[in-house]
């Protein structure tokens, strides 16, 4: 609630120059937020964008600015039933989650922390959590029962805002199609909202033993209610490609897959966020052994990326035809200069036309790669911990600073 009158007539006697130098050197965005929610005065400074780019100025250099940090897992709990038991008489889990800020994060500087620094324990529901997706400042995580058959049976998802401290849990989804192959995720929000309360997710599964087609579920954080799971693609015939997270884009999330056999092309699942409408058609792009990824590009263009060696291909959907065609053309072949790099690592789609690339290799680190310009920025040093074993998790927090504020706060400004 914004503080009233005698705040605020304090507050318009401070000239904006003032103001600035105040803000400026408050150390991380949930403090600023609390600054906004002390007058209106303030908030309404702290909604307008020209002083928010003048507050973060790099902003509007670059995309540096919208990495935070990364939450990270070196393992991830069990699914037998010893792994069960022997984390559940012993209360603690393999490796809880934790955050790591990238230099000058405005989620607060220091070392590794855990993600109960930002979030409320929920009575240590978080110590059994598995990391699933971010976007645009809300995390995504799996909440482990503490015993075999509940875990079997039931999936159970939370929803976090480390800046705002907020939480959801979601009640849990108890369906056979489910199986142990859970493999795909999506965080979306309503247009011009980026509230948590409003936000949808989707979960892809199948069971090999039973039903074995792709189901996919919609979950509505609004209503608290999951939907009733739409049928998909025959999940022992088609593998996920590249990234659990989908790439959302335009409303829809979309995930590539590859067949069987691995000598067919690529596929694209598409769904929006109720899981009513959804497609799955074939590409006219072939599969290579190599990082393959969907990411949008700067011109608002869902885009597929082919890391091969030393060289990137880039593959960009058109606008429809007349008929309602889709077509894709390949629109960059990027010989890359930073060779030593390319093999290995982890990719990741960032911000619109970049990319993300962690490497532990000698001279290796943390880069964001911008497509269209080809050039490579790097942000940091890459610690082992983010370059897992195959059984942890790393996934990058990134947000838009100003424009998480505008949503966060806009309504608050115009009451």
């Amino acid at each position: 609630m914004v503080a009233t009158t005698a705040a605020d007539e304090r507050a318009v006697a401070l000239p904006e120059d003032v103001l600035f130098e105040i803000f400026s050197r408050v150390p991380s965005v949930r403090d600023v937020l609390r600054c906004a929610l002390t007058c209106k005065p303030w908030l309404r400074l702290l909604t307008d964008r020209t002083f928010l780019c003048r507050l973060w100025p790099d902003l509007a250099h670059g995309h540096l600015s919208r990495l935070l940090g990364f939450f990270f897992q070196n393992e991830r709990l069990g699914d037998g039933k010893r792994a069960i038991r022997r984390h559940t008489r012993q209360r603690y889990s393999v490796s809880a989650p934790t955050f790591l800020p990238t230099p000058g994060s405005w989620l607060g500087p220091g070392g590794d922390c855990a993600l109960t620094s930002f979030v409320a324990d929920d009575g240590g529901s978080f110590n059994y959590a598995e990391l699933l997706a971010s976007r645009n400042g809300i995390v995504l995580m799996r909440l482990i029962p503490r015993s075999y058959k509940r875990m079997k049976d039931a999936l159970i998802v939370c929803l976090c805002n480390p800046i705002t401290g907020e939480r959801h849990i979601a009640p849990p989804l108890e369906c056979a199609c489910l199986g142990r192959y859970m493999n795909g995720y999506a965080i979306l929000e309503s247009p011009g909202r980026s509230m948590l309360s409003q936000s949808q997710v989707l979960v892809t599964g199948y069971n090999s033993h039973g039903d074995c087609h792709l189901h996919l579920h919609s979950y509505s954080a609004a209503r608290r209610s999951w939907s009733t799971p739409t049928r998909c693609h025959d999940g022992n015939s088609f593998f996920l490609e590249g990234a659990e997270a989908a790439q959302v884009h335009r409303g829809l999330a979309h995930w590539l897959y590859s067949a069987h056999d691995r000598t067919d092309r690529l596929y694209i699942l598409s769904s929006e966020g109720t899981a009513v409408h959804t497609s799955f058609a074939k590409l006219p792009i072939s599969i290579i052994s190599s990082p393959t990824f969907l990411y949008v590009s700067r011109d608002d263009r869902l885009s597929i990326a082919r890391v091969y060696l030393t060289q990137m291909d880039v593959w960009t959907q058109q606008e429809r035809d007349g008929d309602g065609h889709v077509t894709w053309l390949c629109t960059h072949v990027i010989q890359m200069s930073f060779s030593k790099y390319s093999l290995g690592g982890k990719w990741f789609a960032f911000n619109k036309g970049s990319l993300l690339a962690l490497y532990n290799s000698d001279g290796g680190g943390i880069f964001v790669f911008d497509i269209e310009r080809k050039v490579m920025d790097k942000v940091m040093g890459c610690p082992p911990c983010l370059l897992t074993n195959g059984y942890g998790t790393c996934v990058p927090f990134e947000v838009d600073l100003s424009e998480f504020f505008l949503l966060q706060l806009g309504g608050l400004s115009r009451g």
